[in-house]
């Protein structure tokens, strides 16, 4: 476990430039607005434009926590070094940006607020949580942990619904207006993200593709198959099999030979879900599962084909993966070296081709087929995000300091995030700088990939591993218990609602 402490000191001219922005806000203290979304709204996300002028912080102008401490728990390591909470904290100034972002960040909310911020990163989130509901011990005001793990405290009443939280105004673009929508039960939001963390943009997923390979096999670019509406999965399946080669002869593909695509069991079920296909409608607090209707069994079927045929590789082909901490960024290093054609990927290993000799662009998971309305972007349901304990010390606290850091994120981290880190300094054109605004646009956050009702979201990971497409029958089969899994939920939600 590590515990650190940003310390107040002087750095006068970030301060100035805080507090100057800072007294824009209008001392209003309103409640919290309803920002439920209605089901069928499209997704939006308004990204900041750091030339715009801010938006009015509705705090108190006297609100002074006279140096009390504001402690986040947050994720350690994470899970193969990824899916920590890296922006919680920054020790100082390290010229990197993020890391500086966050610094800023950090110190001008503590001089807004009169505060210090502290973060406790541990290794075991979840259990930690547990134990500070069931000791009746919590000394902090937010918590941080994988967005699966969160969904069954939240069922059990570990955590504060945020719309009950003083000071925080979820109708506030700095709020993500999409997890607000799709993690909402009986107008409730137990679990949230924003500006206030990078770390759900960086776990949306889209496909990097090689561009040698693309103009070595005189393919058409997939910026301009999005631009005609032509980047579709029957057309990234073509391209696939057409750049697949077994370079080395031996009348097998293994090591050293030429795929087009790369993939894991894990994708599927995000692939399917950024290709149009649902598990469910929704109105209101109503669900209809229709992961078996006709177009979602073709949406798998179509993903399965692809992923499932000689001219893809996943990890199980890889025995040894050299000098690499783990099978995922060995497999992402042979896409360095030209292996594959297509990656389905996430923003946060783009730093993983930095040094890739090959030039590299950024698309959309493609639409199943041209009549999709649009491109979506399905957020890892492991992507970190933010919850309040019931037992948190102070909900005024939590709220006016998650409000502040928030809006100050919008100015100062996201920019940072979008325009430095993965517009300019990773990535390697225009186009891919576009596609990564379109991305930001189309997040969807999936609940049956938090909840797992009747083992739903289970069975094409299942399948995939036992080499076979899921069917109709199969979701049939477990509806049942879905329906069963999901009725005991929404009746915890609704007595939630009623306390």
């Amino acid at each position: 476990m590590l515990h650190r402490s940003c310390l107040l000191c002087g750095i006068a001219c970030l301060m100035l430039a805080a507090v100057s922005c800072a007294g824009e806000g209008s001392g209003n203290l309103t409640e919290p607005a309803d920002s439920a979304l209605p089901a069928g709204t499209e997704h939006v996300t308004e990204a900041a434009d750091p030339s715009d002028a801010r938006l009015p912080l509705n705090l108190p102008e006297e609100l002074n926590l006279e140096g009390q401490t504001f402690t986040f728990l947050g994720i350690g390591e994470g899970m193969y070094g990824y899916y920590a909470t890296t922006d919680l904290y920054a020790e100082g100034e390290n010229a990197e940006p993020l890391n500086d972002a966050v610094y800023h960040r950090n110190r001008a909310v503590e001089e807004l607020l009169g505060i210090t911020v502290d973060v406790v990163f541990h290794d075991e989130t979840y259990d930690e949580i547990d134990r500070c509901v069931k000791s009746n011990d919590c000394p902090y005001d937010a918590v941080w942990d994988y967005g699966s793990y969160l969904y069954g405290p939240a069922a059990m009443g570990y955590f504060m619904d945020f719309k009950t939280i003083p000071y925080l105004d979820l109708s506030q673009p700095w709020w993500d207006q999409n997890i607000i929508r799709d993690y909402s039960f009986y107008d409730q939001n137990f679990i949230l993200t924003g500006d206030i963390s990078t770390r759900d943009d960086a776990y949306g997923y889209f496909v990097y593709f090689n561009k040698k390979l693309i103009g070595d096999n005189d393919m058409t670019s997939p910026y301009t198959l999005v631009e005609n509406n032509e980047w579709t999965l029957d057309k990234m399946t073509e391209m696939a099999h057409a750049v697949c080669a077994d370079l080395n002869g031996d009348g097998k593909m293994e090591d050293g030979d030429r795929y087009g695509l790369y993939g894991e069991g894990a994708l599927p079920n995000r692939v399917f879900v950024s290709m149009g296909g649902t598990y469910y409608e929704r109105s209101g607090d109503e669900y209809h599962f229709t992961v078996a209707n006709e177009r979602n069994i073709d949406i798998f079927t179509g993903i399965f084909g692809l992923m499932q045929h000689e001219s893809a590789a996943n990890v199980d082909k890889w025995k040894s993966t050299g000098a690499y901490s783990n099978v995922f960024t060995y497999a992402r290093s042979l896409f360095a070296q030209d292996c594959f054609l297509f990656i389905f990927g996430i923003p946060d290993v783009i730093n993983e081709f930095r040094d890739m000799e090959s030039d590299f662009g950024i698309v959309p998971v493609p639409k199943f087929d041209a009549s999709q309305d649009r491109y979506y972007s399905a957020v890892d349901e492991i992507a970190p995000l933010l919850a309040v304990l019931t037992n948190t010390p102070s909900p005024e606290r939590t709220g006016a300091v998650l409000e502040a850091m928030a809006w100050e994120s919008r100015y100062t981290l996201t920019p940072v995030y979008n325009e430095t880190l993965v517009q300019r300094k990773y990535t390697r054109d225009e186009d891919s700088i576009a596609m990564l605004e379109l991305l930001s646009e189309s997040r969807v956050f999936n609940i049956v990939a938090m909840t797992n009702w009747g083992d739903l979201y289970g069975i094409p990971f299942s399948s995939f591993r036992a080499g076979r497409v899921p069917a109709a029958s199969d979701f049939e089969r477990r509806l049942k218990g879905a329906e069963k899994a999901l009725a005991a939920d929404l009746e915890y939600f609704a007595k939630l609602g009623d306390n």
